[in-house]
């Protein structure tokens, strides 16, 4: 089986909304052409009234198998089906209708009321038994009094409603939805400082100058004679020539004394 994210589907509604009927009046959309097309109800019902049209398509389109190269439109609607409870016998789904689509939800535990819906979830306006329209939950109010629904079948529409919860709602409907993956860490800006003294001849500052030695060596860099230097601590004659070495290699100011430019540059 497929998966199901309520970020997806919340996406998939706002993308939704301004798509009108084509033409007005006439209940014909995309979204019923869509599942007519697959067979996802008992009978086509492109040009009836479409609120939950909208909402089964928005799961349809919004389903996805990462792990089967072949899904398709077929893979698909099964697993819609699956998501919104509905029979996986097309012949006798009547999910189409919204008290039957509500139904669905009842009858397998799916189902919120006022005090516990989320956003993603399948609002059903209406008493229990008789709902007659229908959205998805794209935001609500951190108490849920109130909340954003995108809703099929609005002026002719799809467009994003408010509504207070003390509307004439039956309850909410939830969709099997997989777990939301780990989010992505943000790339991190932060950076570390560190104080490095300038290096030059005779210094006694052993461990820095371990390190410049340990790093000329790593690069490839010798003395005037072609000899790799010895890391000792020591800043003397041939570690000397193995940072003009280095200075002249970069098109930095060769001085034989690591400052700040040199660090800058054998650092990154």
């Amino acid at each position: 089986m497929g998966s199901l994210l309520r970020s997806d589907l919340i996406k998939w509604a706002n993308e939704q909304i301004g798509t009108m009927e084509n033409p007005i009046g006439s209940n014909r959309t995309r979204y019923g052409e869509l599942l007519d097309s697959v067979g996802f109800f008992n009978t086509n019902k492109n040009g009836v009234a479409w609120c939950s049209t909208f909402c089964e398509a928005g799961v349809f389109e919004s389903c996805y198998d990462d792990t089967n190269p072949d899904y398709d439109d077929n893979d698909r609607k099964w697993d819609a089906l699956a998501f919104t409870y509905e029979p996986q016998n097309t012949s006798v789904n009547y999910g189409c209708a919204c008290r039957y689509s509500a139904q669905y939800f009842r009858d397998h535990g799916a189902w919120h009321t006022k005090d516990d819906f989320e956003e993603g979830d399948f609002v059903f306006f209406g008493d229990e038994g008789n709902e007659y329209h229908q959205g998805i939950v794209t935001e609500r109010m951190e108490n849920r009094q109130g909340f954003y629904s995108v809703e099929g079948n609005h002026d002719n529409g799809v467009f994003k409603v408010w509504h207070d919860i003390d509307e004439n709602i039956s309850g909410f409907g939830v969709p099997m939805f997989d777990d939301e993956p780990e989010p992505t860490p943000e790339p991190t800006t932060d950076y570390v400082s560190v104080d490095l003294p300038v290096l030059y001849k005779g210094i006694d500052d052993h461990g820095t100058v371990l390190t410049i030695q340990a790093l000329l060596r790593e690069f490839g860099f010798t003395d005037n004679d072609g000899n790799v230097i010895a890391i000792d601590g020591i800043f003397g004659d041939k570690t000397e020539e193995a940072v003009r070495s280095y200075q002249e290699a970069r098109g930095l100011d060769v001085c034989g004394i690591v400052n700040y430019e040199t660090w800058n540059r054998i650092l990154k």
